[in-house]
């Protein structure tokens, strides 16, 4: 689980990844065609994790700790297709 720095760290590291793929991106801007490739990749990924983020709040998981777990590799936390499928047959109906 991340402590309180530790998640901090995790978002500056977010936040400068993000600031160092928009140089990336401008310093490519003399070919379209690369441009926009590099642009719907950054979209594509943002997309994903806002994704994961939101069903990961509507599962009542933590973001960062379902994160840290795939990324450790722990698998402590079911996978989310699991959780949906559990939650589906929990669900009155």
């Amino acid at each position: 689980m991340f402590h309180k720095g530790a998640r901090s760290r995790a978002m500056r590291n977010l936040q400068y990844m993000a600031w160092c793929s928009s140089h990336i991106i401008r310093s490519i801007a003399g070919s379209d065609g690369k441009l926009r490739k590099v642009t719907q990749l950054w979209h594509r990924c943002r997309d994903t994790f806002t994704s994961l983020k939101k069903t990961c709040r509507k599962l009542g998981i933590g973001f960062w700790q379902y994160l840290e777990d795939r990324v450790s590799r722990k698998n402590s936390i079911p996978s989310l297709p699991d959780l949906i499928r559990l939650r589906v047959r929990e669900s009155p109906g």
